[in-house]
């Protein structure tokens, strides 16, 4: 995310991800970029200018991210299709004052907006003496789960590098349709059972790790990458976080939440692999 912020003078955030949030302010933190960011759901929204040299970050008004799946996002709970363009439109504005230098830029407050009565409410925020600012590059999302965007996912490489897929759906919706190459393990099941389903992870990675080349997986010198979906990202993501729980420490295997599920693959691909 460094490479790709520290060529611009303003990022502006619409991302549906707490994790993604994080991670952009982290890195406009450490550049001392102007970060315009907003949120909506259902019939509302929040916006803010974040600016580390000038005032609080994202961090500060959020400095413990909500544990996968507490708060749906706006593929699960909808939004009234107004509410993003106002916001939109507000953090157009908010941009056009950084650029100018005019107005009072969002910085130190956010503003929330509520669609059913039309109204702007301008909440003071302070910068948080719980939040420890990242400082390097490497301090950016060092606390934050691994996420790839689904866009970005090869399942033949994937394969190659000794990797596994998991498709965490109900097992009606995967007999719909899979990503070629995964393995179904449904969250119902991690959730009551996480030592048991890591100990299946484990097996098919020793599986595949019996089936290539080279050794790869627990006990060996390689990485195993472990990619984990949904239907849109939050069930996955909540199968991450149950799965960490229970991996041990210097285990070689790495979970990875596919950010935009099975849904972004069938956009991308329509289903084919």
């Amino acid at each position: 995310v460094m490479d790709v912020v520290r060529d611009y003078d303003i990022v502006v955030d619409g991302a549906d991800s707490f994790a993604t949030r994080a991670i952009v302010s982290d890195a406009c933190t450490v550049l001392d970029i102007p970060h315009v960011w907003a949120a909506v759901l259902t019939d509302g929204g929040q916006l803010s200018v974040f600016h580390a040299s000038r005032g609080p970050v994202y961090r500060d008004l959020l400095p413990v991210l909500p544990p996968a799946g507490a708060v749906p996002s706006c593929a699960v709970a909808g939004v009234l299709g107004t509410v993003p363009g106002v916001l939109g439109v507000a953090m157009a504005g908010e941009v056009l004052k950084l650029v100018l230098g005019i107005g009072e830029p969002a910085i130190g407050r956010v503003l929330v907006y509520d669609m059913l009565t039309g109204e702007w409410e301008s909440v003071p925020l302070a910068r948080s003496p719980r939040v420890t600012r990242p400082v390097t590059e490497a301090d950016v999302g060092a606390d934050l789960p691994r996420q790839m965007s689904m866009h970005d996912l090869d399942p033949g490489a994937v394969a190659a590098d000794g990797g596994l897929i998991i498709d965490v759906r109900t097992p009606a919706e995967a007999a719909a349709g899979m990503i070629p190459g995964a393995r179904h393990l449904p969250l119902g099941r991690i959730e009551v059972d996480p030592q048991g389903a890591l100990a299946q992870v484990r097996e098919w990675v020793e599986e595949l790790a019996g089936a290539a080349d080279e050794p790869v997986g627990p006990g060996s010198a390689g990485t195993v990458d472990v990619y984990l979906h949904c239907k849109t990202g939050v069930r996955s993501a909540r199968a991450q976080e149950l799965l960490e729980t229970v991996l041990d420490a210097n285990s070689t295997m790495r979970l990875i939440d596919l950010a935009g599920g099975y849904e972004a693959w069938v956009r991308d691909t329509g289903g084919d692999a």
